[in-house]
C-alpha cells in the first residue's frame, strides 16, 4: 500500500500538487499488480521509453488525478498491458483554477515520434470523480485517454460508471469522452465496453484515429 503522497484538498486552488507518483515505474519487463493506491497526482506511472513486458493489473487507486499513466514524448512503448484496476473518487483534485485535468487511464504519447501499442480491459473506473461547483464545469478530461499516437490500441471489456449527478451543477462527466481517442496513425479498437453516463453530459466516445473499429459496447446516459 502507497498512500498520503500528496494530499490535495478538494476545491481550493493548489498548484504545487502536480509533481508526484505514488509508483514510478521505468524499464522492460516490469508490473505492478495488487497495489492500493491513494492520494497522488498519479497512482501508477511509466515514465520511460524504448519498454517492453508493462502490466498495470489487479491494482486499487483513489483519490488520484491520474490513476494509470503512461506518458512519453519520443519513443516506444511496446505492448502495455493494462487491466482489471479499480480507479475512482478524483474530486479531491477539483479546483476553481481548473489546474488538473482527471483521468483513469491517461495514455500521452506525443506525435514527434512515440507510440505505444497497448491492451487496455477489466478495468472499472467509477464513482465520483468531479463535482466543483466554483469552477462550473466538469474537471475530468476522459476516464479512459490515449492521446496522440496510439496505433493498434485495443480497448474491451471496460465498465466506466459514473455516480448520476442530479443536481444543479451536474458535474460528475468527462469534457471530452469517457474514452477518448486522439490522432495518429492505425487502427484503433474498441470492443465490448459498458459505459454508463453520470448525466448526460460528455461523449461516450470522442475522437479517433485514421481507423477506429467500435463493436459491441453498451453505452447509456452520455451527452
Amino acid at each position: 500500500k502507497v498512500s498520503h503522497i500528496y494530499v490535495k484538498t478538494e476545491g481550493t486552488n493548489d498548484d504545487n500538487g502536480g509533481s508526484n507518483a505514488a509508483i514510478f515505474v521505468c524499464g522492460s519487463n516490469s508490473a505492478v499488480t495488487g497495489s492500493t493506491v491513494d492520494n497522488a497526482y498519479t497512482g501508477i506511472v511509466l515514465g520511460c521509453t524504448g519498454v517492453s513486458g508493462i502490466e498495470f493489473a489487479h491494482n486499487t487507486l483513489t483519490a488520484c488525478n491520474h490513476g494509470i499513466k503512461i506518458a512519453i514524448g519520443s519513443g516506444t512503448v511496446t505492448a502495455p498491458s493494462v487491466h482489471d484496476n479499480d480507479i475512482s473518487s478524483m474530486y479531491n483534485w477539483d479546483q476553481p483554477n481548473n489546474k488538473y485535468h482527471h483521468n483513469g487511464i491517461f495514455v500521452f504519447a506525443d506525435p514527434a515520434g512515440s507510440i505505444v501499442n497497448g491492451q487496455y480491459y477489466n478495468n472499472y473506473i467509477h464513482g465520483v470523480n468531479s463535482r466543483d461547483a466554483l469552477y462550473g464545469a466538469t474537471h475530468i478530461t476522459g476516464l479512459i485517454f490515449l492521446e496522440y499516437a496510439n496505433p493498434g490500441a485495443r480497448i474491451f471489456n471496460n465498465v466506466l460508471e459514473l455516480d448520476p449527478d442530479s443536481g444543479t451543477t451536474r458535474l460528475n462527466y468527462p469534457a471530452n469522452g469517457y474514452i477518448t481517442i486522439g490522432g495518429g496513425s492505425g487502427t484503433q479498437y474498441v470492443y465490448n465496453n459498458t459505459i454508463v453516463g453520470g448525466n448526460d453530459g460528455g461523449n461516450c466516445v470522442a475522437g479517433g484515429s485514421t481507423g477506429l473499429d467500435m463493436r459491441n459496447n453498451v453505452m447509456v446516459h452520455c451527452g
